[in-house]
């Protein structure tokens, strides 16, 4: 994913971030963080879009202890909260955002798209969709102007030591095609999700292999050498995101993913 930003000029990914890290630099220290973690917030608009970042960082999290994960569910939300912020400025026209056409010359979005549905997803992929999706071109914004908004905004959530609630909605991907897939909500209960995000468990399994191994009879782990293992760990795992789903689904699922990952899918 290669981009051209004019001088002055930064894309909407690493906005978010800089609002984010100015409003709350001491949880922005990135030598403290998981060199994973680290390599996704720096990736943001160069290798990675951040369209799905909230599940992709969440695998990591499961990795973490109780203090790492507590950062780093705080840095997330203050990127979800970044990113409402300059939505909210780039609505009212207090912020403009920009795009370069193939002449080289430079133009105003305007700015009643961002109240809109797809306005968050486009600051997250970072590209705008023009005259009914002919043109794609990259958005801009000045980087002078970020730092002045950023600093005008009040403190990032101050209650360090309670828990913040990180939405499931946005995923990175190294494919800035891929669309969003917003969790699945009951109708008995708002924020609960009605199936598991099998995209998550896909990843989070994935690593998991990583670590451990294939789950196969040679695996040194005796924990980790049968499909029941693996159903086992996803159990957990969906009891960890509060995603319950009936063993028969979960065998199934199991199966399914673990036949891709031993065929190089």
């Amino acid at each position: 994913m290669t981009r051209f930003y004019p001088r002055g000029f930064t894309g909407s990914e690493d906005t978010i971030l800089t609002i984010a890290k100015i409003r709350d630099p001491d949880r922005w220290q990135f030598e403290d963080m998981n060199p994973d973690e680290r390599e996704v917030w720096t990736g943001l608009g160069k290798t990675l879009n951040a369209e799905f970042i909230y599940n992709h960082l969440g695998v990591l999290t499961l990795k973490a202890n109780k203090d790492q994960r507590a950062a780093m569910t705080h840095r997330l939300c203050d990127y979800g909260d970044a990113l409402n912020e300059l939505r909210k400025s780039l609505y009212s026209g207090e912020l403009v955002a920009h795009f370069c056409d193939e002449s080289g010359k430079m133009w105003n979005i305007l700015k009643d798209g961002w109240g809109g549905d797809e306005g968050p997803g486009i600051l997250l992929r970072g590209v705008v969709d023009l005259e009914g999706g002919i043109w794609r071109r990259v958005v801009l914004l000045k980087t002078d102007e970020i730092e002045t908004f950023a600093r005008s905004l009040p403190s990032a959530w101050a209650h360090k030591s309670e828990p913040r609630e990180v939405p499931g909605t946005i995923v990175v991907a190294k494919n800035s095609d891929v669309e969003s897939a917003p969790a699945e909500k009951r109708k008995g209960g708002p924020g609960r999700r009605a199936k598991a995000d099998w995209e998550v468990v896909d990843l989070a399994l994935r690593e998991e292999i990583k670590t451990r191994g294939f789950p196969d009879k040679d695996n040194e782990d005796p924990h980790w050498r049968r499909q029941a293992d693996v159903e086992d760990w996803v159990r957990e795992l969906l009891k960890q995101r509060r995603e319950p789903i009936k063993e028969s689904r979960r065998r199934e699922k199991v199966a399914e993913l673990l036949k891709a990952i031993k065929a190089g899918n």
